[in-house]
């Protein structure tokens, strides 16, 4: 009988300190909330104000500067994505992880602040970007504020920013003109390493989880026999290079999660159709990590036929986690925050933290290979 969680938010200031050794279900928010009280002082009105004056102008901004945002559109940021870097890189060793980034608004560029300065701190040289990189409907007049402003310091450090499409992006589009900007192509693969023991090295797998479900939340409609077609190539691609790789950790990322305490979890046609394509593949490949975006809160599973999922959709929205969920799946936390993600490669295994917009740490652990023979599993 599977395991079933009724429950409501539970009110904690301390940070999830766990390992997948040591299992643990936590839930919450990212901080505590006292009663509503209502507060009309000029201290706690002011910043809203502000916040809600420069969304404004920033509407006005995108009206009339379009010319020149389309005409910035035509660039690409990352002209050599993939090309060689200098083996003094700061961070080579570190990735950061954001998803769902794209609202234009106040919360995605404190999440890009607190991202400078974690950098300042502790370099690190790639960022994973999870889809929705742009609302609502992946505008091209919206790229250069949107995809390159909260982020250009960072651009202008070397880190280079490796994403993948969500379902806003190819709203009307197939979202080629984005992969372009970004100079990058619809699904890849690259490696990462720790710069110093040998073997002791990542490779990702980016998919473009949008074509899998050619028609879901009016994705390429009347483009449903490319967007097949190309998911056919794409499983081809996935499977062969998993099965090929000498990598010690597998990474793959997409737009949907396979598992979710979200609003979109709710939809068991779209999850179980997921799995149903994306596990076999997973499981048989010995991936470590599934991420992805899609909810607007952050969630970690314990291990699933050997792949801990990680859902990261907090780094321009967020939005309540739906407890009314029957989950059958090993949750480890579920977190209503908007965040990014920190993943450093060590000597004892895959170290990530998961830092808020008041750059708290809201969960942080180490994902480690299993020990020979062993391998953890839920099915």
């Amino acid at each position: 009988m599977p395991t079933r969680f009724r429950t409501v938010p539970v009110i904690r200031t301390e940070p999830v300190r766990d390992t997948f050794v040591k299992p643990a279900v936590r839930f919450g928010d990212a901080g505590a909330r006292p009663d509503v009280v209502l507060d009309l002082s000029l201290e706690k009105l002011l910043p809203r104000i502000i916040q809600w004056a420069g969304d404004l102008l920033r509407q006005w901004e995108d009206r009339l500067l379009k010319p020149y945002y389309l005409f910035m559109a035509r660039s690409t940021i990352q002209p050599n994505l993939f090309g060689p870097r200098p083996a003094t890189s700061p961070g080579l060793n570190r990735f950061a992880v954001i998803g769902d980034p794209g609202s234009g608004k106040g919360p995605q560029f404190d999440i890009a602040d607190r991202m400078l300065e974690r950098y300042e701190k502790t370099p690190f040289a790639s960022a994973l970007v999870l889809g929705d990189n742009v609302y609502e409907h992946g505008e091209v007049e919206k790229f250069h504020r949107i995809l390159w402003r909260p982020y250009r310091h960072l651009y202008n450090k070397g880190i280079r920013f490796f994403p993948v499409l969500g379902n806003h992006d190819v709203h009307g589009t197939r979202g080629d003109e984005q992969l372009h900007y970004w100079g990058a192509p619809r699904y890849y693969s690259f490696k990462i390493d720790d710069g110093k023991n040998a073997g002791n090295d990542v490779e990702f797998f980016a998919i473009d989880t949008t074509v899998l479900l050619p028609g879901y939340d009016n994705c390429y409609k009347g483009d449903e026999l490319w967007a097949k077609q190309t998911a056919k190539r794409q499983l081809e691609w996935l499977d062969k290079s998993l099965s090929q790789s000498k990598a010690k950790y597998k990474i793959v990322y997409g737009h949907y999660p396979l598992y979710s305490s979200g609003m979109h979890g709710l939809r068991e046609d779209v999850t179980l159709r997921l799995r149903d394509i994306l596990e076999p593949i997973l499981e048989r490949n010995s991936v470590d990590v599934y991420l992805a975006g899609h909810e607007h809160h952050y969630e970690r599973s314990h291990p699933i036929k050997g792949v801990t999922h990680i859902l990261s959709g907090g780094a321009g929205r967020s939005r309540k986690i739906h407890y009314e969920h029957d989950f059958n799946y090993p949750r480890a936390a579920a977190v209503e925050a908007f965040h990014f993600m920190l993943f450093e490669i060590t000597p004892d295994g895959l170290k990530y933290q998961a830092i808020d917009r008041e750059d708290r740490v809201i969960d942080e652990g180490v994902i480690t290979k299993p020990e020979a023979g062993q391998k953890a599993a839920f099915a």
